[in-house]
Formats: C-alpha cells, sequence, structure tokens
C-alpha cells in the first residue's frame, strides 16, 4: 500500500504548535495526534478534533483487519486511536491512554481485560469538542494617568504551556503600577523643585551686605548684587579697574555706586557717546584761562570712585586719554600742570558687550582696542531676580504675579534665542502701572501691560516665540 493512510500513534508534542483544524496552540507536552501518510505529513491535531481530510474510517478498519489476519489471528494489542467506547463493556475508551485490542470480528475494539466474546459490529461513537484553554483576561489599560494605579490582581493559567508564557509576560505587566508610581513621584519632585526655586525668587530674605571700613566705620548696601562682593574685593581691596558687562537695566551703575558707599568716597559718574571728546577727562581753560575742572579731576586728584558708563559707545581719542591717566598714575592738566593719582582713586567702567564690537542686539556699540581692554578686569554682571522681585514688591505688594511673568519671558526669550531687552525695569514699571490702575479703579489687561513694557513694538512672529501662556496677574 503505497498510499497507505496511518494514524500514528499517541505523541505528546515537543514544542508548542497550532493545530491543523482549530487553530489553538496545542501546548509543549499535551498529547496529539499525528496524521501522516507515506509521502507526507497531514498535520498534528488535538485529540477531540476532527480527522484530517483524506481519512477514511472504512479504510482503516480494513487495514487493521488484514493486520489481524497477517498475525495468524494474533490479538493486535496497542492504545486507543481516537476516544469511543469499549464494545464489550460499554465503558469509555481513552484516546492514547487506553489499552485495547481489536475484536476476532476484525471490526471492533474492546478493552484488553475485558472478554473477547463479542461479534456485535456496532459502531463507536466519537464526540468532538474544541478544546478550551484557560487564558487569563487582562483588562485593557486606558491612556496613561500619572495618578492611576493598577489594583486588579490576576491569577495564573493552570495551563503549563500559558503558565510559561504568563510568568513571561507578567513582570510587564506589573510594571504598569510601578511605572506609574515612578512617574507620579517624579513630576511630584518637579513640581517640589519649581516651588522651592519660586521660593528662592520671591520668600528669600536678600541679606544686606555690610562693610567695615579702615576707619572703624560702618556701612550696609541693601540688596546687594550677587557680584558685589567680587566688584569690593578687586576694585576696593585691590584698587584695580573693573569694567562691567551685562544687559541694560542689570545694575552695573548701582553696583558701581554700592562700593563708593561701601567705602565712604565720592562718586562721580559720565556717561560716553562717539561724540564725547577728551576735554571731558582733561578739562579745559575758559576764555578767562581759568581751569574748568571736570569730575575726573577731581576724583583723580583727590580720590573717589569715578564711573565712566557706557565705555563700549566711546570715541578712541578719548579712550586714549584714559589709558593714560590710568596706566602711567599721573596726569596733566591745561594749566595745573602734573598731578599723581590718588590712592583711593577707583575707576570702574560699564558696558553692554565684552568690548569686541557690535552684536545684534547692541548694534552700535564700538569695538574697545586691546589696550583699553588690557587696562580692565572683566566682571559679568547679569540680572538679579531676587532684587527685581523686592523692588517691584515695594512699589506694589500684589505685583508677584506680574513679576513672575516677566522673568518666564526673559527666560523664554533667552531659551528661543530672542534678541529683546527684557529688563528689571519692565518688572518695576508694571508694579507701578498696576498699583496705580487699582487705585483710580482702571482696568488695565495683562496683554496691554506687556504690550507697553516689555513687547513694544515687536511684531506677532517674534511675540508668539517669548508669550508665555497659562499664567495671570
Amino acid at each position: 500500500m503505497e498510499n497507505k493512510t496511518e494514524w500514528t500513534a499517541f505523541r505528546r508534542c515537543n514544542v508548542a504548535i497550532p493545530c491543523s483544524k482549530c487553530g489553538v496552540i496545542i501546548p509543549k507536552g499535551s498529547p496529539n495526534v499525528d496524521w501522516n501518510t507515506r509521502n507526507s505529513s497531514l498535520g498534528k491535531y488535538h485529540n477531540d478534533c476532527s480527522k484530517p481530510a483524506g481519512w477514511n474510517a472504512k479504510q482503516q478498519r480494513t487495514e487493521s483487519v488484514e493486520e489481524y489476519q497477517r498475525e495468524g489471528s494474533k490479538e493486535v494489542v496497542t492504545t486507543a486511536k481516537f476516544s469511543g467506547k469499549c464494545n464489550s463493556c460499554g465503558k469509555p475508551t481513552i484516546q492514547g491512554i487506553t489499552a485495547i485490542k481489536l475484536c476476532r470480528d476484525g471490526k471492533t475494539w474492546i478493552h484488553t481485560f475485558c472478554s473477547d466474546n463479542t461479534s456485535e459490529t456496532t459502531e463507536q461513537t466519537y464526540t468532538y469538542q474544541t478544546p478550551v484553554i484557560d487564558v487569563p483576561t487582562v483588562k485593557a489599560e486606558p491612556t496613561m494617568n500619572p495618578t492611576m494605579k493598577t489594583t486588579e490582581t490576576l491569577d495564573a493559567p493552570k495551563d503549563p504551556l500559558l503558565a510559561m508564557i504568563w510568568e513571561g509576560i507578567k513582570p510587564y505587566i506589573a510594571t504598569v503600577e510601578t511605572d506609574s508610581k515612578k512617574l507620579n513621584s517624579t513630576l511630584e519632585a518637579i513640581e517640589e523643585m519649581m516651588s522651592e526655586l519660586e521660593r528662592k525668587i520671591t520668600q528669600r530674605p536678600i541679606e544686606a551686605l555690610a562693610i567695615t571700613r579702615i576707619d572703624l566705620s560702618t556701612a550696609t548696601i541693601e540688596s546687594p548684587h550677587p557680584q558685589l562682593k567680587l566688584l569690593l574685593f578687586v576694585a576696593g581691596q585691590c584698587r584695580q579697574w573693573a569694567y562691567l558687562y551685562g544687559p541694560a537695566g542689570s545694575g552695573k551703575s548701582s553696583g558701581a555706586k554700592a562700593v563708593a558707599t561701601a567705602l565712604n568716597l565720592p562718586f562721580y559718574a559720565i556717561s560716553l557717546n562717539k561724540l564725547s571728546t577728551p576735554t571731558l577727562v582733561t578739562g579745559f581753560l575758559d576764555v578767562n584761562r581759568i581751569f574748568s575742572d571736570p569730575d575726573f579731576y577731581k576724583a583723580y586728584k583727590d580720590g573717589g570712585v569715578y564711573l565712566i558708563d557706557e565705555m563700549d559707545n566711546a570715541s578712541g581719542n578719548l579712550l586714549t586719554t584714559l589709558n593714560s591717566a590710568l596706566a602711567n598714575g599721573f596726569m596733566f592738566f591745561p594749566g595745573v600742570g602734573e598731578v599723581k593719582q590718588h590712592a583711593d582713586f577707583i575707576c570702574i567702567a560699564t558696558g553692554n558687550t565684552t568690548g569686541r564690537g557690535a552684536d545684534r542686539q547692541y548694534n552700535d556699540r564700538q569695538q574697545l582696542d586691546a589696550a583699553t581692554i588690557d587696562r580692565f578686569n572683566f566682571i559679568e554682571w547679569g540680572y538679579d531676580e531676587a532684587s527685581e522681585m523686592k523692588w517691584a514688591l515695594a512699589k506694589n505688594p500684589n505685583a508677584a504675579n506680574w513679576v513672575k511673568i516677566v522673568q518666564a519671558i526673559r527666560a523664554k526669550a533667552l531659551t528661543n534665542g530672542v534678541r529683546i531687552a527684557v529688563t528689571p525695569r519692565a518688572s518695576i514699571n508694571g508694579a507701578i502701572m498696576l498699583a496705580h490702575a487699582k487705585a483710580c479703579d482702571f482696568t488695565l489687561y495683562l496683554q496691554t501691560l506687556l504690550n507697553l513694557t516689555v513687547y513694544k513694538g515687536l511684531d506677532r512672529d517674534t511675540i508668539s516665540k517669548i508669550e508665555v501662556k497659562g499664567m495671570s496677574l
């Protein structure tokens, strides 16, 4: 029989494989039936699934009879090929487990322990059922919510293969609750950090700086800039010239004046531009040949703090004269002659750039020559947001939210590379306007206040890059 169809004996799967009839996975180690011919396999099936196409029950029984006859009427003992009933006692035969033998009529099967006295040709009755696999039901997770917690307890299935799969995926399901807790904890930590930052800016006391002079007298500087101590060390202790560079409104001039207050010295100041002449430093003789002594002469001769504001906007002629006076320790003044530099003469200069020329924001600044840069020690002077909050609240105790909005816009402009000066003056001026608006019952909207003090005619595209949403007065 070249095309003889055989029903291979009971097997157990070495690997998990889908049933060729119902498609449900046959677990590893579970009983199955392997139908095949001599030339090809017809697939693997659950014990309770239908027989594959092409199987002929009559042919199978005929082959069994021929095999029985070839054996010389010997009993053919095997295991049940499929579930049915014993033709002797009527009790069920279990596929792949029950030992059965072919009756002498060559048509029916009985238990090996039953008497072979049946001659009835009773067809076995087969009942096929789709196997039911115990699969755990996992409720689909909704959209991730940081406050959501997984409380449902899932039990492992009883089937060995499914239990093994379940053990593999269980950690991933269990991490839903863990990840939710971690995310929630992270958000709480970020919120706490923001609250701490807000507390540092708005609530931390700004300690006044106490100065003890050489004569043992004391001075107190209110709301000192973070860089003031460094400036006092360079200009006050070391008596060296300092150049403060930083954005407009950062308090550079106030820092120079604080040095004069701390050292109990006279304070002089001058603001330069491209038309400033050297006579602002040297002075001149009037028509009556009387020397008009400038502030620089007074500070140079008798001591004092001399502030040169906007030095990166000065002409080269004036800076050349200034360099000579600072480097030599003496200077000739018209009608006066040589004057030696006083020991308490302190020169502090300020500018919006580092002296290397104009930039996109301060596009009309001059480049300082190397000799001028060499005379000064450079100190970066940025915004002091803690003092900014204090100054604004001094004008209006209810302006804290307004100051936060201004500072948030400043940070966003810096992050997005928008060249705009959002200075503390915007916070202070806005606080004053809000106070007057409340006093006279005038409605002042946030957008109007921003247009007045911050945006100042900016185009809509630029405003969209720096505006802060979700904040109100």
